[in-house]
């Protein structure tokens, strides 16, 4: 009777209040209405196979070519695939998520990049875990969640691999990585990461999560740290790829 109460309750709400999709804020049931997951871009082929960012031909792109070694061969992961790219809907859902706190967004979002990864085949490879890149515990703290975690889960679940959300941890708080040029970027996350349980990761295939891959350094810094740690190979899967 009470359960049949509640949801006799929710119905009013939603027909008083009707829901809206958290980005374009359409009356829609879902946080996230498919009218706006519609409008999110693949990475359009070919893309760099190294990055997976857009790229002219098959050669690696202007980023992974200049990495010291060049051909993306410094790279501590072997590959990184992005769902969509860092534009329009997905911008906005994406800042909504992370910086206006709209927690709801986490699992259509991460249902989105699991679909691309399994459903559309983009991973195109077997993997033992799933590891979110993490945030300091103050950031956590003030934010309220850490946005990679919550894009992670829906990808483990869908893989049917476990999720190791305390395999990295951030031991050194830093500045943000927005508007800081490569190097800066890498000095910044200097000895700021690691993986403090090498057990979990022995022998392991790991997907790494992020949000956005720009520069590829906080990924690449965290791949660093996990085969330090003992992991096999590090992949990247990001929801969206940036400029």
């Amino acid at each position: 009777m009470a359960e049949a109460a509640r949801l006799a309750w929710d119905g009013l709400l939603d027909f008083l209040y009707p829901p809206r999709c958290l980005v374009c804020e359409e009356h829609a049931r879902p946080a996230l209405c498919n009218s706006c997951t519609a409008c999110f871009t693949p990475v359009p082929t070919p893309a760099c196979p190294v990055c997976g960012r857009p790229v002219e031909g098959s050669s690696p792109c202007r980023l992974c070519a200049g990495m010291p070694t060049g051909g993306g061969g410094d790279w501590a992961f072997a590959s990184a695939r992005a769902a969509a790219i860092y534009e329009g809907p997905l911008r906005h859902a994406i800042h909504r998520f992370k910086y206006g706190r709209m927690i709801l967004l986490g699992e259509p979002l991460g249902a989105f990049l699991a679909n691309r990864l399994v459903v559309d085949g983009l991973l195109g490879e077997a993997v033992d875990a799933v590891v979110p890149v993490p945030i300091h515990p103050v950031r956590q703290r003030e934010r309220g969640f850490n946005q990679t975690e919550l894009l992670a889960a829906p990808v483990a679940a869908m893989l049917s691999v476990p999720l190791l959300p305390r395999a990295l941890r951030r031991v050194r708080r830093t500045p943000p990585q927005v508007g800081l040029p490569p190097e800066a970027r890498r000095a910044n996350l200097q000895d700021a990461i690691a993986a403090p349980e090498p057990k979990l990761l022995a022998g392991c295939r790991v997907l790494l999560v992020d949000d956005v891959f720009t520069t590829g350094t906080t990924t690449d810094t965290c791949a660093r740290s996990l085969k330090e740690a003992g992991a096999a190979c590090v992949y990247v899967a990001t929801l969206a790829a940036g400029g």
